[in-house]
């Protein structure tokens, strides 16, 4: 039998019939004054008959039964019989079978300490000695123990129905009488909540609906009352005070915030170099931290069975009374090529409430072994050109062309790619992963070099770096067709605001964002990459500029010289088009390697090749570029795409709405992007996933003009359940108000019963059957004649 026919069959518990004999006329009293008159006349009419007195009273006797059984049909009597029909109530309990039903909470009160005591008792062995019982144990212990002794007398005269469900009441079974709760209740305790999201307002308008029709008593709600999808509460409202049902709420689990850790929002990179640093940074939101207390984080590859790998780093922190939140960063120099999917797990800790967010799945990267390849063309070999070339030269992961515009033309020029002069065409230079421009005159470049630098960057995706320098860079480029290729705003060398600043030692100072960069991390902690920064030689000399681009990001500054109210940037970091653009303000980080040696140098100039060349090598060159706002989302957690439209010449070839293909292992579904910018530059769209795997999203073939890279989606398991872990009484209180609820603590369940009234319905049905058409009665009327005939025969009135 479905949900719904045991909600709508009926079952009277009662019958109770009774009978009653009624008149045909409108005027009763009439016809009994009538018999009464007709009973006289009849005795009186046999009076003066000559027989004897015995038999005289006989025949006036059945005379007057003859006159009032004919006085009695003409008054058309019925008989009616009245059965009483007892149409029971309904007793609606909801019992929350989300997720967070399964958190086992230490409680602090020594009532709810007793309570828990013996809901522990009552578990299986196995659980009772190891574990504490859960929310829904604790439900189903308070409800086993209701029918024992309220719940069993309200069974009686009305009917109880469960239901389940974390956003929608699925009912599980009704109770008819106090034998049926027995086994209802037995198979609530086989259920293992496993709701992914919670409404609670949803839920209890759900069970309304479902009842549309049956009188209800009275909702019980056994919930931790946290929504994650919260429906309207005014309408929960508007039916409770519809059917005057009062809505009654036990809330379980604590109110106060539990200890408890959880890692949330990992990051990495989605490419990386063979060797490279490669950091996966998360924060660690902590909840109920009461004492000092040390805490591991480790890194793990994934094997290809999901199961845990090789260790590649591991953190130590230190929790603080009241702290709320950590960032860590964990780094691994990944040997070898590959997609590297990777796990980050926190040891647990005592007195944790749940291990569930100790876990962090779903971050990967995609490791490439690949030779950058470098054009570095300066003006005159200064010294940041002289070391710089050395260790390019060296490293095995670069190849470089060196163009020193001073050397003559005898001179071979250096490096592991010969070249003596600039490219000339585009295929020349898209040789090239990397250009870096030194302090070189921007008259040496003709208009068609510029506009392959131009098309190098924007369109393909090469990266190119500038570094300053007294005569022309970057000054001279203002008014080039370059300048938009440089992250600053050059400014006049006129401009006192911009004049060199003295020959005075300063260092460089790390905003968040560099802080943050690959570029300073020299090692696996955030604390020792800071104190080595601190302590670098210092720098003598820095180009003061204008301003920034709009797509700048500054990762180093000097907040001692202020240029408009703002700190002189140093480090800058740009995008044109589909490449990355740098420029760096300093001329001398030579002085690193000349007093510390060549690791730290080399290693902060082989991170800015590599994030130079980064679009180029994993594929930035292509004029369209397809991404997700995030690589991993939750079970019913929107994610916004994106496609860009970064060669001008396809803008015109674009359609209106591009379709992309979404396929996992449990099949494929079509996302439409539409334009949302002039000329069809960027398209957008969103798509949410209700089922956990590992997603490829891809335009559709033969859709788009040019060429666009798949790009991957992880879909994980919902953890809104576990977003907050507490209780949420006052959400309860809010919708109860109004209804003539109450919110009763699990501790004095026993109260209930007082606030549940019967609303049961009870039915009379009237069935009237008439007497004077009968046969019967005509057969009474003609024997009582029958018999006056021979009682008057006999005494010769005849």
């Amino acid at each position: 039998m479905t949900g719904v026919d045991m909600l709508h069959r009926n079952i009277p518990l009662a019958a109770i019939s009774s009978g009653r004999w009624a008149l045909g006329t409108g005027h009763p009293w009439l016809m009994v004054l009538l018999m009464a008159i007709v009973a006289v006349v009849g005795w009186w009419s046999y009076q003066h008959q000559t027989a004897t007195p015995r038999l005289k009273v006989a025949m006036a006797s059945i005379r007057v039964a003859i006159l009032v059984v004919v006085v009695v049909l003409l008054a058309k009597p019925v008989f009616v019989m009245i059965h009483t029909l007892r149409r029971p109530a309904v007793v609606a309990i909801w019992v929350d079978t989300s997720r967070s039903m399964c958190l086992r909470d230490a409680y602090t009160s020594s009532a709810k300490i007793k309570l828990i005591d013996q809901v522990r008792q009552a578990l299986p062995v196995a659980d009772s000695k190891t574990k504490r019982p859960t929310r829904f144990n604790l439900a189903c212990f308070s409800l086993n123990q209701a029918a024992k002794t309220w719940l069993a007398a309200l069974a009686k005269n009305q009917r109880v129905a469960v239901f389940t469900g974390g956003t929608h009441a699925h009912l599980l079974g009704m109770a008819d009488s106090p034998a049926q709760l027995a086994p209802l209740l037995k198979r609530l305790a086989a259920i293992t909540p496993n709701a992914d999201a919670t409404d609670v307002p949803g839920v209890v308008a759900g069970i309304f609906n479902d009842l549309q029709g049956r009188p209800v008593s009275a909702v019980l709600v056994y919930t931790d009352g946290r929504s994650t999808d919260s429906a309207s509460v005014s309408l929960v409202h508007h039916l409770a005070k519809a059917g005057a049902t009062p809505i009654l709420a036990v809330p379980l689990g604590q109110v106060q915030p539990p200890f408890n850790l959880k890692i949330a929002r990992a990051q990495v990179a989605r490419h990386a170099f063979v060797q490279d640093p490669v950091a996966v940074t998360a924060n660690i939101h902590i909840t109920g931290a009461t004492a000092v207390q040390s805490a591991t984080i480790r890194l793990f590859q994934e094997t290809k069975n999901h199961r845990r790998g090789k260790a590649l780093a591991v953190r130590h922190i230190t929790i603080h009374p009241g702290a709320s939140q950590q960032t860590v960063s964990l780094m691994f120099h990944p040997a070898q090529p590959g997609d590297y999917h990777l796990v980050l797990m926190a040891d647990p800790l005592p007195h944790e409430l749940t291990h569930r967010g100790n876990t962090s799945r779903g971050v990967w990267t995609r490791v490439v072994r690949a030779k950058v390849r470098i054009l570095y063309v300066e003006a005159y070999p200064r010294w940041e050109y002289r070391y710089l070339k050395n260790d390019l030269m060296r490293e095995k992961t670069t190849l470089l062309s060196c163009l020193l515009l001073s050397a003559d033309n005898r001179f071979a020029q250096e490096g592991n790619i010969p070249i003596n002069r600039f490219p000339d065409t585009q295929a020349e230079m898209n040789r090239y992963d990397v250009l870096v421009l030194g302090d070189v005159n921007p008259d040496y470049f003709s208009a068609a070099q510029e506009k392959i630098i131009l098309r190098f960057v924007g369109r393909y995706g090469g990266g190119m770096g500038m570094i300053a320098g007294p005569d022309y860079a970057p000054d001279a480029y203002r008014h080039t067709a370059l300048a938009p290729l440089i992250p600053v705003i050059a400014g006049n060398p006129n401009n006192p605001m911009l004049a060199p600043p003295p020959d005075e030692p300063f260092e460089l100072h790390l905003t968040a964002l560099g802080r943050q960069s690959m570029l300073f991390h020299f090692f696996g902690s955030m604390k020792k990459n800071l104190r080595q920064v601190a302590n670098l030689p210092p720098l003598y000399w820095f180009e003061p500029v204008a301003g920034l681009q709009p797509s700048a990001t500054v990762l180093a500054d000097l907040p001692s010289h202020r240029i408009d109210g703002r700190p002189a940037p140093l480090l800058v970091f740009g995008r044109y088009g589909a490449g990355r653009t740098m420029f760096s303000a300093v001329e001398d980080t030579w002085r690193w390697r000349y007093y510390h040696g060549a690791p730290l140098y080399k290693s902060y100039w082989l991170e800015m090749m590599r994030e130079l060349a980064r679009q180029r090598v994993f594929g930035g060159s292509h004029g369209l570029v397809l991404r997700t706002e995030a690589r991993r989302v939750q079970v019913g957690q929107s994610n916004r795409i994106f496609l860009s439209v970064r060669d001008s010449e396809l803008t015109g070839q674009m359609p209106a709405s591009v379709p992309i293909v979404m396929t996992s292992s449990n099949g494929r579904q079509t996302v439409t992007l539409s334009a949302v910018s002039a000329g069809h530059r960027q398209y957008e769209g969103e798509v949410t996933p209700w089922v956990v795997g590992h997603y490829t999203l891809a335009a559709k073939p033969g859709v788009l003009p040019g060429t666009v890279k798949p790009v991957e989606m992880d879909v994980a398991a919902s953890m809104r359940e576990f977003a907050s872990l507490t209780a949420d009484p006052a959400a309860l209180a809010r919708l109860v108000a109004g209804t003539g609820g109450a919110v009763i603590l699990p501790t004095r369940q026993s109260a209930l019963a007082g606030l549940i009234p019967d609303r049961s319905i009870e039915v009379a049905i009237h069935q009237s059957r008439q007497i004077w058409n009968k046969p019967w009665a005509l057969a009474l009327l003609v024997i009582l004649l029958t018999v006056e005939w021979i009682l008057r025969k006999r005494a010769g009135l005849i």
